[in-house]
Protein backbone atom coordinates (compact mmCIF):
# COMPACT_ATOMS: atom_id res chain seq x y z
CA UNK A 1 0.00 0.00 0.00
CA UNK A 2 1.66 2.85 -1.05
CA UNK A 3 0.89 6.87 -0.13
CA UNK A 4 0.11 9.83 -2.86
CA UNK A 5 3.71 10.51 -3.00
CA UNK A 6 4.72 6.77 -3.49
CA UNK A 7 5.66 6.18 -0.17
CA UNK A 8 4.93 2.36 1.23
CA UNK A 9 2.83 2.42 4.05
CA UNK A 10 2.19 -1.30 4.29
CA UNK A 11 2.33 -4.59 2.66
CA UNK A 12 1.37 -7.87 3.83
CA UNK A 13 2.22 -11.33 2.44
CA UNK A 14 0.01 -12.90 -0.56
CA UNK A 15 -1.16 -16.41 -0.92
CA UNK A 16 -0.26 -18.64 -2.70
CA UNK A 17 -2.34 -18.99 -6.28
CA UNK A 18 -2.86 -22.70 -5.88
CA UNK A 19 -4.16 -22.49 -2.55
CA UNK A 20 -7.63 -21.30 -4.06
CA UNK A 21 -7.18 -22.60 -7.79
CA UNK A 22 -7.47 -26.37 -8.87
CA UNK A 23 -7.37 -28.21 -12.13
CA UNK A 24 -10.72 -30.10 -12.82
CA UNK A 25 -11.38 -31.99 -16.46
CA UNK A 26 -10.08 -30.43 -19.60
CA UNK A 27 -12.63 -29.25 -22.26
CA UNK A 28 -12.19 -30.11 -26.00
CA UNK A 29 -12.57 -27.23 -28.75
CA UNK A 30 -12.38 -28.20 -32.17
CA UNK A 31 -10.84 -31.42 -30.95
CA UNK A 32 -7.76 -29.89 -29.11
CA UNK A 33 -7.84 -30.29 -24.99
CA UNK A 34 -8.04 -27.20 -23.00
CA UNK A 35 -7.07 -27.15 -19.19
CA UNK A 36 -9.70 -25.82 -17.02
CA UNK A 37 -9.13 -24.37 -13.39
CA UNK A 38 -11.69 -23.62 -10.98
CA UNK A 39 -10.84 -21.20 -8.50
CA UNK A 40 -12.93 -21.72 -5.01
CA UNK A 41 -14.29 -19.11 -2.84
CA UNK A 42 -14.27 -21.87 0.27
CA UNK A 43 -10.91 -20.63 1.72
CA UNK A 44 -13.48 -17.44 2.90
CA UNK A 45 -16.47 -18.97 3.25
CA UNK A 46 -15.90 -19.97 6.43
CA UNK A 47 -13.46 -17.70 7.96
CA UNK A 48 -14.46 -16.56 11.59
CA UNK A 49 -15.88 -13.18 12.45
CA UNK A 50 -13.34 -11.57 14.58
CA UNK A 51 -14.34 -7.81 15.64
CA UNK A 52 -11.26 -5.57 14.49
CA UNK A 53 -9.81 -8.28 12.10
CA UNK A 54 -10.02 -7.65 8.43
CA UNK A 55 -8.74 -10.35 5.50
CA UNK A 56 -7.33 -9.37 2.38
CA UNK A 57 -8.38 -10.99 -0.56
CA UNK A 58 -9.11 -10.89 -4.17
CA UNK A 59 -11.22 -8.57 -5.79
CA UNK A 60 -13.26 -11.86 -7.42
CA UNK A 61 -13.41 -13.59 -3.70
CA UNK A 62 -14.59 -10.18 -2.35
CA UNK A 63 -17.23 -9.55 -4.74
CA UNK A 64 -18.46 -13.56 -4.38
CA UNK A 65 -18.69 -13.29 -0.72
CA UNK A 66 -19.78 -9.49 -0.45
CA UNK A 67 -18.60 -9.40 3.27
CA UNK A 68 -17.65 -5.96 5.05
CA UNK A 69 -14.38 -7.66 6.25
CA UNK A 70 -13.06 -9.09 3.55
CA UNK A 71 -11.14 -6.28 1.47
CA UNK A 72 -9.38 -6.32 -2.09
CA UNK A 73 -6.30 -3.86 -2.91
CA UNK A 74 -7.78 -1.04 -5.00
CA UNK A 75 -6.56 1.93 -7.00
CA UNK A 76 -3.48 0.56 -8.62
CA UNK A 77 -0.08 2.62 -8.77
CA UNK A 78 1.87 2.86 -11.86
CA UNK A 79 5.78 3.44 -12.64
CA UNK A 80 4.64 2.82 -16.49
CA UNK A 81 3.46 -0.21 -17.31
CA UNK A 82 5.11 -1.90 -14.05
CA UNK A 83 2.24 -2.00 -11.46
CA UNK A 84 3.90 -0.85 -7.95
CA UNK A 85 1.77 -0.45 -5.48
CA UNK A 86 -2.01 0.86 -4.58
CA UNK A 87 -3.99 3.15 -2.86
CA UNK A 88 -6.08 1.86 0.00
CA UNK A 89 -8.50 -1.35 0.35
CA UNK A 90 -12.22 -1.51 -0.75
CA UNK A 91 -14.79 -4.17 -0.40
CA UNK A 92 -18.13 -4.82 -1.78
CA UNK A 93 -21.11 -3.62 0.79
CA UNK A 94 -21.96 -6.84 1.82
CA UNK A 95 -24.06 -8.14 4.72
CA UNK A 96 -23.41 -5.90 7.27
CA UNK A 97 -22.59 -2.18 6.10
CA UNK A 98 -18.65 -0.48 6.22
CA UNK A 99 -16.17 -2.07 8.09
CA UNK A 100 -15.41 0.93 9.78
CA UNK A 101 -12.19 1.10 11.86
CA UNK A 102 -10.72 -2.49 10.36
CA UNK A 103 -7.91 -1.07 8.63
CA UNK A 104 -7.30 2.68 8.13
CA UNK A 105 -4.20 2.48 5.90
CA UNK A 106 -3.22 6.27 5.85
CA UNK A 107 -3.03 6.29 9.21
CA UNK A 108 -6.34 7.70 9.76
Amino acid sequence: MLDDQGHLLKSWPATKPSDMIRQVTPIKVDGTEIPRYEQTKDLVQDLPRIEGVGYIVSRAISKAVERSDCYFPFGQIRDGEQLIGYRGLAYFAGDQGPADGLFSPFGS
